[in-house]
């Protein structure tokens, strides 16, 4: 099965719909790949934010309280050794 053929009588099939609804010109209007090169770039932009973010507030904060309480001999567990 040929991907491409069907996605073209897909295309073929909603430019029918647009033009029965009267918006043929929005159906032939090329698409703007500037505009969607920078809303791509942006939202990968702001999920590396998001993501760098979560890390910093939770997992980096948990990682340093772990090394205090080994440095410090918090540990809960008794029989591990922790201390340096």
């Amino acid at each position: 099965m040929n991907p491409t053929a069907t996605s073209d009588a897909d295309d073929a099939f909603f430019e029918d719909l647009f033009a029965e609804a009267g918006w043929n010109e929005i159906a032939q209007a090329p698409a703007d790949e500037r505009r969607v090169d920078e809303i791509t770039r942006r939202a990968i932009a702001e999920t590396v934010m998001k993501e760098s973010t979560s890390f910093v507030f939770l997992g980096f904060t948990s990682a340093l309280t772990g090394f205090f309480d080994a440095l410090f001999g918090c540990v809960s567990s008794s029989n591990e050794d922790y201390k340096p």
